[in-house]
């Protein structure tokens, strides 16, 4: 009999010996976390209001580690575990937080999680904030859509967000030949780019200065029939005025108004030649542009167009010709504080007391 109990004993301690290790360290993790066990048991729609209520006592102690809740919790309810970084995203945003390492933590359980669309969601927030994201911050982001990603390896379908953020990622970090291939791997497993993939890889094009790659690129989205934004044309007008090629930026312009294109896209393409041409001191063409534009009923988008036209007239001393473009934008356009300071600045450096008295008159019935 004492030989079956001790066969029997010796058999309980082998069973206990091969319960397998994660099992193990999920029991004592729980055990010793009343939180992640509380969690553990609720409903996902009351993950939030509990967090609510252990705010600020629990989760402000020193001691206490959002990797060991969240990576435990993640074990057993992924869904939770992404409920718990988001309630923390929101706290953080509903209190202004400008500490960069509290975002960059988040990005980095998002990726540990692999939520490629919560890492994003952070990273596109800490800069909404004014915090720049760091080589560690991208190289997270990275690391959750490439982690994301090999489901796909494993049988799970090709995922556009992952493609959208890891491609966003690498253009952003400059690492243009990484998102040129992502995108061609996009492409090549039958996944429709989105706008947002679209303006990623245009805008890498244009920071290499690739000119003829950037022309190729739109005659495919006009032949493909995709949508031209407004985001792709101000990659483009910076890339052209920068280079001067204000004849690419015609023919684009021709090509566009051929296709009845209308819009944002259309406007801002307007007034990067109009800027572009005063640039160049070019006061022919910039008023043949603005007359073009107004013909199709669009008006300059913001104050520093018009400034920079102002200023062209001012260094041509063409000051009959900038009283005519004045009076022409009159009925369309509503003059700003800097504006006026510009042209009072301006027709006091050339001793024009007349003019410079009418522009101070206006803007004291306008209030400024």
């Amino acid at each position: 009999m004492a030989m079956v109990m001790r066969v029997f004993s010796v058999g309980l301690r082998s069973q206990s010996l091969i319960v397998p290790y994660k099992l193990q360290r999920s029991f004592f993790c729980n055990s010793s976390n009343p939180l992640l066990v509380k969690l553990l048991r609720l409903p996902f729609s009351q993950i939030k209001s509990t967090l609510d209520s252990q705010q600020p006592f629990t989760l402000n102690r020193f001691e206490f580690s959002w990797n060991t809740l969240v990576t435990n919790l993640s074990s057993s309810s992924p869904e939770k575990a992404r409920l718990v970084l988001e309630w923390r995203l929101e706290r953080m945003l509903k209190d202004d937080e400008i500490d960069h390492d509290q975002y960059s933590d988040l990005i980095s359980l998002s990726a540990n999680i692999q939520n490629v669309s919560l890492a994003l969601r952070v990273f596109t927030s800490m800069e909404a904030s004014g915090i720049k994201p760091s080589a560690t911050d991208f190289n997270s982001l990275i690391h959750a859509c490439l982690s994301s990603t090999t489901k796909k390896d494993a049988g799970f379908p090709a995922n556009l967000q992952n493609y959208e953020s890891v491609i966003f990622a690498c253009v952003r970090t400059k690492d243009f030949d990484s998102a040129d291939r992502f995108y061609e791997e996009m492409v090549s497993v039958g996944v429709m780019p989105s706008v947002c993939i679209l303006e990623y890889v245009l805008e890498g094009l244009c920071k290499r200065r690739k000119c003829d790659r950037v022309r190729d690129f739109l005659n495919f989205l006009l032949e493909c029939k995709f949508e031209i934004s407004g985001n792709m044309i101000e990659k483009i007008v910076e890339l052209y005025c920068e280079l001067g090629k204000v004849d690419e930026m015609e023919k684009l312009l021709e090509t566009l108004m051929e296709l009845n294109q209308v819009g944002e896209a259309l406007l801002r393409l307007h007034c990067g030649l109009i800027r572009l041409y005063a640039k160049l001191d070019r006061l022919d063409d910039v008023e043949y542009s603005v007359g073009r534009m107004m013909s199709q009923e669009m008006i300059f988008r913001s104050p520093d167009d018009v400034e920079k036209v102002i200023s062209s007239y001012f260094r041509k001393e063409a000051y009959d010709r900038l009283d005519l473009f004045m009076e022409h934008i009159k009925g369309y356009y509503k003059l700003t504080r800097s504006t006026c300071d510009l042209l009072v600045a301006g027709y006091r450096r050339a001793g024009l007391t007349e003019k410079l008295d009418l522009i101070v008159k206006d803007m004291k019935l306008a209030g400024f």
